[in-house]
């Protein structure tokens, strides 16, 4: 299955509403939660036929992975499921982005980060490869 092909809705459950980003093997949506108020999610669809075993293995255990973290700073997951030949993978929709869009959006605008600001987001992510570990 090619990206073109891929149904509007997933699951009964889950409306595209527009392409966020694409890999090598997938593609992220951003979603609405038909079963849930139309809340917006994220969902990632890893096309598993155009991978080898090894591949396979290895989004399977991202969706496992995911599965188990639970933490304030840690994308939320919902739920994966296969479909079409597809491991679907819903998480939650982060509003503002993910860093790499901040500090893009940054140099954009010609600006820097505070040094308090750093700080935070250093502890932050400090904190939370501890917790992963």
């Amino acid at each position: 299955m090619t990206e073109t092909d891929e149904p509007q809705v997933f699951k009964k459950r889950y409306k595209i509403i527009k392409k966020l980003g694409a890999g090598n093997f997938g593609t992220a949506y951003l979603v609405t939660d038909l079963k849930a108020k139309n809340e917006s999610k994220v969902l990632k669809v890893v096309r598993l036929g155009e991978m080898d075993s090894d591949q396979t293995v290895d989004s399977v255990h991202e969706a496992e992975l995911l599965s188990n973290l639970h933490n304030e700073h840690i994308v939320k997951f919902y739920e994966s499921f296969l479909e079409n030949d597809c491991l679907c993978i819903v998480t939650e929709f982060c509003e503002g982005g993910d860093l790499d869009q901040r500090f893009k959006e940054l140099k954009k605008q010609n600006r820097v980060l505070d040094e308090e600001q750093i700080v935070e987001w250093l502890i932050q992510i400090l904190i939370d490869v501890q917790y992963i570990h």
